[in-house]
């Protein structure tokens, strides 16, 4: 196995599920 890979597969959904926490939380201070 390729180390870049395994890191790009772990970054990728890491970074998709902080960038929805942050959204989520720009929604919940707006409302």
């Amino acid at each position: 196995m390729d180390p870049m890979k395994i890191i790009t597969a772990l970054a990728l959904p890491a970074a998709v599920v902080v960038l929805g926490i942050r959204i989520t939380r720009l929604i919940r201070n707006k409302a």
